[in-house]
């Protein structure tokens, strides 16, 4: 029986994400309510459940815990919520110690190129 419940477990599993997906790579740029523009780095790793954030600006850099819907990627960290949607890029961060949300759209970059 445990045999059993393990390989329906395994093939539930399996089905959640593709195998060896890759994450995804984006570039998203986000306007304050003053027009300030910034650019954020985005790495989406849907098997792995995560997703990092780089400001190429300032060079932060944090590991956030994603969830993966059929129609939108949310993450957050100490003090902000971010929302991607995987129909039409759009984006939001809202910085939640002052309660303001920032509006972006985001690309999708090619996969860099490793030595190894």
């Amino acid at each position: 029986m445990k045999a059993v419940s393990f390989a329906l477990a395994l093939i539930a599993v399996s089905f959640a994400v593709p195998a060896g997906a890759a994450p995804t790579y984006m570039t998203c740029v986000f306007t304050n309510s003053e027009g300030t523009r910034s650019e954020v780095k985005i790495t989406a790793d849907e098997g792995a459940g995560t997703v990092s954030v780089l400001v190429p600006k300032t060079g932060y850099t944090v590991r956030m815990a994603g969830t993966f819907t059929p129609d939108r990627v949310v993450f957050k960290d100490d003090m902000l919520d971010y929302g991607i949607s995987r129909v039409d890029l759009t984006a939001t961060r809202t910085i939640r110690m002052i309660n303001s949300t920032d509006r972006g759209k985001c690309s999708v970059d090619p996969a860099p190129k490793r030595a190894f």
